[in-house]
């Protein structure tokens, strides 16, 4: 399988804060960390039935959990900017191009992140906080409900774990979700829910 680059493109505030929180985005604002430079077949098992597409914002309420600070601080975020992460009012402008590709645009006080994501299973690779190499893989779940992203990631002192993101949309109307679950051996998965909500008349 050809693997490809991450291609995703970031402007952010100048001086320390605005760097870190560049940093902090690459988890906290995560749309599945995968992308590519250039179109491939599709090698995915499954399709998709839903359609992302629109400007979603973050629910900070209904965001906030002790899980979610435990990814951040497994990432080696301090306290100081988890409580940022936390704080911080997220929109995430999304264009589906039939079921192959999601087109992502993430604005925040910090931030404006694009990356496009391919969902036909390919692998891509990007950076995680520490700068190390990262192996995505982002594929629809069996009946296209989902999007399923699994990162291969590790923390600062080298230990590897799996972070799985599953972006599918909600019970309640004009809701989606993005479920984080990290994996490390020998522990417990941690999972944490961000919650976003449609942006009237979209």
């Amino acid at each position: 399988m050809k693997r490809h680059s991450q291609s995703s493109t970031f402007a952010c505030d100048s001086g320390r804060t605005g760097l870190l929180a560049c940093g902090l985005a690459l988890l906290w604002l995560t749309s599945g960390w995968a992308g590519a430079e250039e179109p491939a077949p599709a090698a995915g098992p499954a399709t998709g039935t839903v359609d992302f597409s629109g400007v979603w914002k973050l629910d900070l309420a209904r965001s906030r959990s002790p899980e979610f600070n435990e990814i951040l601080a497994f990432q080696g975020i301090n306290r100081l900017f988890r409580g940022i992460a936390n704080r911080t009012v997220v929109t995430q402008t999304l264009r589906q191009e039939a079921f192959d590709v999601l087109h992502v645009e993430i604005k925040s006080a910090f931030i404006t992140r694009r990356e496009t994501q391919y969902l036909d299973g390919r692998e891509t690779t990007t950076t995680n906080l520490q700068g190390q190499a990262m192996l995505n893989v982002s594929t629809w779940t069996d009946g296209g409900a989902a999007i399923v992203t699994k990162a291969k990631t590790q923390n600062a002192e080298g230990t590897p774990a799996l972070l799985i993101i599953t972006r599918e949309l909600g019970d309640e109307p004009d809701t989606m979700y993005l479920d984080m679950e990290l994996q490390i051996q020998g522990r417990t998965p941690i999972k944490a829910r961000r919650v976003f909500i449609r942006a009237p008349g979209q």
